[in-house]
């Protein structure tokens, strides 16, 4: 493989043939930005581009082509709209330029027709060669412009699968949680915290419904930057559903958390249900809680609402904003 980045030191063979690979698209991805870095950055450079891409379709209007470059021309290179324009636009100069004299001398030398640039039309010259060149340049900015975006594409869809990598893996937090409490049956609310993942500083909050019964004191629920995780226990009354799912968000609608296939065990003051979230997820402010039953049918219904208010300690150094 030739190094495309000494186009410069190269005789004009060597450059010819790196510039044929080009247009006919047998250079790799990582060829191809290499190229043009270099040659559509040197105005010499690329006029001699131009040159040669003139010269291939000269010799596949004339039927010279043949072989692998007679395919890759017509795979490739007429795939463009613009470059089949291009050929057809050849072809008719062709066909209409000055025919050769039958009374040649037999000592002349043939001289090759230039069917896109003809000495007589020397305003039909610079014509043509602007035009290739606007459309080759376009080219080659939507070629760099789709490069941008499959970048920014791919970026998007690396930030959704860490996403949704964190997502699955707090609801195996909870599912383990809910495992672990089911198994203790009765578990006292001061016993919650060693549930928690051990190394990860864990607050526990205890509420009680308070949004259907009217005002109330508020929930103080306080965080500081050594806190890991939170565990929210949720009191209730009346019979068990099969599963609850809880909803918290901020008093504006905003969502922050939502989890489902939760679980609740009996205690003395009625049932409990917990929900575990990273302390990260929560700033400074008022927020809902709201539990949901689902019956053995699927059906659901909401059991109860909470509310809770989350404030920085006094003295914290890393206060939540």
């Amino acid at each position: 493989m030739m190094n495309t980045h000494d186009a410069k030191w190269m005789n004009q063979s060597e450059r010819s043939l790196i510039m044929t690979r080009y247009i006919l698209g047998q250079l790799s991805e990582e060829e191809r930005a290499r190229l043009e870095e270099e040659y559509f950055a040197d105005s010499d450079l690329l006029e001699e581009m131009v040159a040669v891409e003139n010269e291939l379709i000269d010799a596949y209007v004339a039927g010279k082509l043949s072989g692998a470059e007679l395919y890759q021309f017509e795979t490739h290179f007429l795939s463009a709209r613009e470059n089949r324009e291009r050929v057809e636009c050849a072809r008719s100069l062709m066909s209409s330029g000055p025919q050769k004299e039958q009374s040649s001398p037999p000592s002349a030398q043939p001289v090759r027709a230039n069917w896109r640039f003809p000495s007589f039309l020397p305003a039909g010259r610079f014509l043509v060669a602007s035009i290739f060149l606007a459309l080759l340049a376009s080219g080659i900015w939507l070629a760099f412009k789709d490069i941008r975006l499959r970048q920014e594409l791919a970026q998007l869809r690396s930030s959704q699968a860490r996403l949704e990598q964190e997502h699955r893996e707090l609801q195996q937090k909870n599912a383990e949680l809910q495992a672990e409490m089911a198994r203790q049956q009765i578990i006292p609310r001061q016993d919650v915290s060693p549930l928690a993942h051990p190394g990860q500083p864990t607050i526990v909050l205890t509420l009680s419904a308070d949004l259907a019964r009217g005002p109330a004191k508020p929930n103080i629920l306080p965080l500081s930057s050594g806190i890991a995780n939170v565990v929210l226990m949720l009191e209730s009354d009346g019979d068990p559903y099969s599963s609850y799912d809880v909803s918290i968000e901020t008093p504006g609608g905003t969502p922050v958390l939502h989890s489902k296939g939760l679980m609740s065990w009996a205690t003395n003051q009625g049932r409990v249900t917990a929900v575990q979230l990273p302390a990260r997820a929560l700033h400074r402010g008022d927020y809902v809680v709201r539990l949901i039953g689902i019956n053995s049918r699927g059906e659901a219904q909401e059991v109860d609402a909470y509310s809770f208010r989350v404030v920085s300690p006094i003295g914290s150094s890393g206060s939540k904003k």
